[in-house]
């Protein structure tokens, strides 16, 4: 039995925005289309992907089929779960993800950081990587308005 609705009908089209020069944020890739799309209008050649496998069973993600595109269309990914709005697993996992993200873009990769809401998990990480206190207002401001 499912606790919560499913969900992959009420998803139109991804959305991301970059926030430096080397690194996107946005909604979760769903399908091989979303992976091309990346890679062809931002640039992305890495993907830190911070959602759990509770996170793909609810939104009815091919885990295993998208890891395999990733590969195939040549773009480095990192599967760094983090729960969403869980303070303790933010606590214990932002370090080693804060890690993959600068680690990537020091290897000249555009990197894509996302999880399931985007806004928890991802203005933490943008904080801890040095984005400032003013840029992550902004992005957590313009995301609220859409």
């Amino acid at each position: 039995m499912l606790l919560f609705p499913r969900r992959q009908s009420t998803i139109i089209a991804m959305d991301h925005n970059e926030i430096l020069p080397h690194l996107h944020v946005g909604s979760c890739p769903r399908s091989g289309e979303d992976i091309d799309r990346l890679k062809q209008e931002a640039g992305v050649t890495a993907v830190v992907n911070l959602q759990t496998s509770g996170d793909f069973t609810y939104w009815e993600i091919d885990w295993p089929v998208l890891e395999a595109h990733y590969h195939e269309a040549g773009v480095e990914v990192r599967w760094l779960p983090i729960q969403d709005f869980n303070r303790e697993a933010l606590r214990e996992n932002l370090p080693r993800c804060v890690e993959a993200v600068d680690g990537l873009m020091q290897n000249g990769h555009i990197v894509y950081v996302h999880c399931n809401v985007v806004i928890p998990v991802t203005l933490h990480l943008l904080f801890c990587l040095g984005c400032g206190y003013l840029a992550v207002r902004l992005y957590s401001h313009r995301r609220r308005k859409t």
